[in-house]
C-alpha cells in the first residue's frame, strides 16, 4: 500500500496525467498477477494420505504413506511392517512435476524414490533400497 501512496505523490509531483498513472496502476497490477499466480504454481500439492503399490523383482506390497509439510518439501511416513523394520520416515522434495524422498526404516536399511506426478490423484516412479532392491511404486491419493 505504502508503495502505491508514494507512486502517486511522485508522479503528482512531477506533473503526470490521470492517464499516465492509470497506464502504470495497471501495468504494475498486472505485473503482480503473474507473478503471484506463477509463484504458486512451483510444485505440486502432494500432502495427505496415499495407498502406495511397491513392486520388486517378484514381490508386491500394499502400504500407505502420508506426506506432510508444504508443497516443496516436507516429511514422508509409511506403515510398512516388514521383517525387523516398522514404518519408514524420509523427507521429500517436489520440483514441478518431479517428486524425490528417502525413507529410513529402524533395521538399517534405506532408499531412495524419485518419480513423477501424474495427477493430484496419482503419481509414480522408481526407488533403490541400500540392501539392494530394485523397484517401481505407483501411488492412488485416498
Amino acid at each position: 500500500m505504502y508503495f502505491f501512496f508514494v507512486f502517486f505523490v511522485k508522479i503528482k509531483q512531477t506533473g503526470g496525467s490521470m492517464k499516465k498513472k492509470l497506464f502504470i496502476l495497471l501495468m504494475v497490477a498486472i505485473f503482480l498477477a503473474f507473478g503471484l499466480s506463477t509463484g504458486c504454481k512451483k510444485g505440486k500439492d502432494i500432502r495427505g494420505q496415499w495407498n502406495v503399490t511397491l513392486n520388486y523383482t517378484s514381490q508386491t506390497f500394499n502400504i500407505t504413506a502420508t506426506f506432510t509439510g508444504d508443497k516443496t518439501s516436507g516429511t514422508y511416513m509409511d506403515n510398512w511392517s516388514n521383517y525387523s523394520a516398522p514404518g519408514g520416515t524420509g523427507s521429500y522434495t517436489v520440483s514441478g512435476d518431479t517428486i524425490k524422498f528417502n525413507i529410513s526404516w529402524s533395521n538399517g536399511n534405506s532408499a531412495q524414490y524419485t518419480g513423477t506426478i501424474i495427477s493430484s490423484t496419482q503419481m509414480s516412479g522408481t526407488f533403490t533400497e541400500t540392501a539392494g532392491s530394485t523397484g517401481t511404486w505407483i501411488m492412488i491419493k485416498i
